[in-house]
Order: C-alpha cells, then sequence, then structure tokens
C-alpha cells in the first residue's frame, strides 16, 4: 500500500535497488553522486551472481535507511552515539497452527481475542510483545538485553526465560531457528543533515521499542521536511547559504525532538527495565488517565 501511494504520487520505485552516498562536500550548484546496485532477479532466481550498477545525480537526498543507515560510507562524517545499556531488537512469525495444537491455550492465556490486539510482556531483561498477523501467525517481537542472549547461549532460551518468568509457557521446539535481529537500538545520530543530505526516521536516532515512538516519528518527520523541501525542489536554482539554512533548520528541529518527546521516551523505556516499579507505574496511571493519555501524546508525537 506504501509502495503504491509513493508511485502514485510520482515516485519511481526501484525494487531491490541499493544505494550509497558519495560523500563530496560539493558546493549547492553540483550535484550529490548516489552510487546504485541493482540485483537481476532472473539470476537471483537461477543462483548466480547478476548485478547492474549505476549512478543517480540528485540535488538533495533524503536517507531513511533505518538503523544502520547503510547508504552512509562515510560514517566519521556521520557519526552515532550508541547507548552502552541499549538492547537489541529479535522478531520472529510463528504459524498459529503450532501453537493451538499446544494443550495450553495461547489465544485465552494472552488474552488475545480479538486480532488487533497486542500482549506486552515485561521481564528484568528485555521486554516481548505478541499480537496476531496476516497469514494466521503470532508475531513475537522483543527487545532484549546482549547480557541475557549470552548468558542464556541463544536467543531462543533468552525467550522462553522470559515467558517463564512472565508465568507463560515456554516455547520450547515451537521455538524457531531463525530469528530477525537488529543492531543496538538505543543511539542518537548528529548531525542529521549536512551537504544537502537529510537523515529521516531510525536513521536520525531511536530510544526502545516500547514506546512506539518509530513509526510516529517517522511519518512527522516525512511531513515535516516535505513542508520544507517542497518550496525548494520547485526552484530551478539552489543557492548555498539557501541549502545551508535548510540543514539548520533540519539538525534545530531533531534537537528540539530529542530535548522534548525523546526525553519522555527514556524515562518511559527506564520504568520498563524496572518490572516491579512498572507493574506499580502502570497500576497508578490507570487511576490518573489525563496524566497517562499526556505521557503517550508526548511519546509518540
Amino acid at each position: 500500500m506504501l509502495v503504491k501511494a509513493a508511485i502514485g504520487q510520482g515516485v519511481a520505485y526501484l525494487d531491490g535497488t541499493t544505494a550509497t552516498l558519495e560523500s563530496s562536500f560539493t558546493q549547492a550548484s553540483e550535484p550529490v553522486v548516489l552510487q546504485l546496485r541493482s540485483a537481476s532477479t532472473a539470476a537471483e532466481k537461477a543462483g548466480q551472481q547478476s548485478e547492474r550498477w549505476g549512478v543517480a545525480l540528485v540535488r538533495i537526498a533524503v536517507v531513511a535507511a533505518g538503523l544502520t543507515r547503510s547508504p552512509l560510507i562515510n560514517r566519521t562524517a556521520w557519526p552515532a552515539e550508541v547507548a552502552p545499556n541499549s538492547r537489541i531488537g529479535v522478531q520472529c512469525l510463528i504459524p498459529a497452527e503450532l501453537l493451538r495444537r499446544q494443550e495450553w491455550s495461547w489465544s485465552q492465556g494472552l488474552q488475545l481475542m480479538q486480532g488487533n490486539e497486542l500482549r506486552m510482556l515485561i521481564g528484568s531483561r528485555g521486554y516481548l510483545g505478541i499480537s496476531r498477523t496476516d497469514g494466521d501467525y503470532y508475531d513475537f517481537a522483543a527487545a532484549l538485553d546482549p547480557a541475557a542472549i549470552r548468558s542464556e547461549k541463544s536467543i531462543e532460551a533468552a525467550i522462553d526465560r522470559l515467558l517463564v518468568e512472565c508465568a507463560l509457557p515456554a516455547l520450547g521446539k515451537l521455538n524457531p531457528n531463525r530469528w530477525a535481529s537488529t543492531p543496538h537500538l538505543t543511539r542518537a545520530s548528529w548531525p542529521v543533515a549536512r551537504d544537502r543530505v537529510f537523515l529521516l526516521g531510525d536513521s536520525m536516532g531511536y530510544v526502545e521499542p516500547f514506546t512506539g515512538e518509530g513509526m510516529s516519528w517517522g511519518l512527522a518527520g516525512a511531513k515535516r521536511l516535505d513542508k520544507m523541501l517542497g518550496p525548494v525542489l520547485g526552484d530551478s536554482s539552489l543557492s548555498q547559504s539557501a541549502a545551508e539554512e535548510l540543514e539548520s533548520g533540519w539538525n534545530r528541529w531533531a534537537a528540539g525532538q530529542r530535548r522534548r518527546n525523546q526525553s519522555v521516551c527514556r524515562w518511559v523505556a527506564g520504568q520498563v527495565r524496572r518490572p516491579t516499579r512498572a507493574a506499580w507505574l502502570l497500576t497508578g496511571l490507570d487511576w490518573l488517565p489525563p496524566v497517562r493519555n499526556m505521557i503517550l501524546r508526548k511519546a509518540t508525537r
């Protein structure tokens, strides 16, 4: 749906194409150079290596490539500070049919009676979200302390430990052997704009998935960046001073986001790391809906 909407707005969508950014530090009158690599679908199906290379010359580049910021080659020009206590993300899909065969009812035990519900489990060394998803699967997505995975010897064992800690049965043999994982989650990039290149979404920085801020910040950032860049892209020329003003404005906006909303998210994430305190806090907020709603608004705005 997102791809179709983008194409409908005039986007040239290059499926299977990756880009790397040349750090040329050129003047605004010169283009930003993107090196493009596209794998041949036919060759991939035949198990062969076949790649096509190309170059794109653009006036402004937006990097919305997630935590890794993969298009950025010159990382010294784009430093990222990773929190020393950062967790990593892990995720897998388990067929609902496998869980239905178990003696213990996962649907009733997790209280997931409707398809749009999410169950959050908070443990001492991480938290796990479980929900139903398309194709009759259960989606297991967690943020875990790397130390917990090392001590348990595997992601699967760390997930089982968390389930048992939350008074639920371990997955055991149902636990898949392959879990998708992320780099360290909690990080901040600075600057987020320079040389007509703008970072967006998780590439700008991230706190933890429990606060649900990632997608909302990405969408809010895209809306804001559209307002900033739209008038400029319609102009046939872009002066050096105008480009620098755009970059300064985007850096200021990111700084404001971190000062206001991310500070709330860090506080929420800090409480989640202490299960007993989190339980009392959630109980208290349930009795104080205005305070609860204010925190949610600030964390996800």
